[in-house]
């Protein structure tokens, strides 16, 4: 089990660990672009990174209360598969276990659409976060800071070639 996770997760690191050496130099370049706008984004970024690492923890609680109820749900259908005579013979028996069936599958369901929306939403936040750094660079920074237009770009750029390693190191993170 622990051997088949490692396998899984070996390509999604390797992917992080590359991804990691390119959001290095390309940090390093804004850094020597601009300091101000470098700084701006660190911090911007950093808060967006604790932000979706907090929220992501609630996330994982949620999936793991989710995969204990799944169980609970499968256990319910297998009973009533278990004890089919049981139930065919025993009408009590079958209201029970249906009521049963029926409260699990609706839990369940509430479950899932809890979990997967706390996982849409943090998602959302975490790209809101890269939107509002890429509007700090175009509007906050040229009233903070005076530099060439070239720059400005060159800033913009590396900003937008950020996004897509910071995105795989956080999920290699995760993995």
């Amino acid at each position: 089990s622990e051997a088949r996770v490692i396998s899984e997760s070996s390509s999604m690191l390797a992917a992080a660990l590359q991804s990691s050496i390119l959001l290095l130099f390309a940090v390093i370049y804004m850094a020597l672009l601009s300091l101000p706008a470098f700084i701006i984004c660190l911090s911007l970024i950093g808060i967006g990174m604790w932000l979706y690492s907090r929220r992501l923890k609630e996330v994982n609680v949620w999936i793991q209360r989710t995969s204990q109820q799944e169980i609970h749900s499968f256990n319910t259908i297998r009973d009533l598969l278990d004890g089919f005579k049981e139930v065919k013979l025993n009408d009590d028996r079958s209201r029970d276990l249906m009521r049963d069936i029926v409260e699990s599958a609706e839990m369940l369901r509430s479950m899932k659409i809890s979990t997967a929306d706390m996982f849409a939403l943090n998602y959302i936040m975490a790209y809101s976060v890269f939107y509002i750094t890429i509007a700090a660079v175009l509007f906050l920074l040229p009233r903070l800071v005076s530099f060439h237009e070239e720059d400005k770009i060159r800033i913009m750029m590396t900003v937008l070639f950020i996004i897509g390693p910071l995105g795989l190191v956080i999920s290699g993170l995760q993995a």
